[in-house]
């Protein structure tokens, strides 16, 4: 079995502002400047959608645009952004600074149905792993023992993050 390691020099961040606002500006471009035909709406498959007129606001089209979605890569985006500005407001060496997951955690996701990285309770694991499983794998396991690592619950990360929302804009 390959096993798939990703690393993050977390010492080579320079500004949390600028790497958001460059996932901003690329996610804008792309979907910016897509052009879309009234036969390429027909074939959406995404449980919902909408599309805006630019100019007009005018809505072309629509597809459950009001359901409530869950925002998963948002939050994934979050958790990554907060790890990595409170890493380094805090002057923490992520490659020994850890985190343990522990039944607190663990009855955070049981029943949720979220992805995991099936980590065991009692384990132990560097922040820069637990950064890793979670913007990797989606592993909420990984999150809620990194939100518990770097914040010292879920309720203050989740307030962490925003407050860091409101600081982006």
């Amino acid at each position: 079995m390959s096993k798939l390691i990703l690393e993050i020099d977390f010492k080579g961040v320079v500004c949390l502002k600028c790497v958001t606002v460059f996932i901003c500006t690329v996610m804008m471009m792309y979907f910016c400047c897509m052009n879309v035909s009234a036969d390429d709406l027909s074939e959406i498959s995404a449980k919902s959608a909408i599309v805006i007129d630019g100019e007009t606001g005018d809505v072309l089209f629509e597809k459950n645009a009001d359901e409530v979605r869950a925002p998963a890569a948002l939050v994934r985006i979050m958790v990554g952004a907060l790890a990595l500005k409170t890493i380094q407001e805090r002057g923490i060496d992520p490659t020994t600074a850890t985190g343990t997951y522990t039944l607190q955690c663990d009855n955070l996701i049981t029943g949720t149905g979220v992805r995991v990285a099936n980590m065991k309770i009692g384990e132990t694991w560097t922040v820069q792993d637990l950064l890793t499983m979670a913007m990797v794998q989606t592993a909420a396991d990984a999150c809620v023992t990194l939100a518990f690592a770097l914040s010292g619950s879920e309720t203050q990360f989740v307030a962490d993050m925003n407050a860091l929302a409101q600081e982006i804009g």
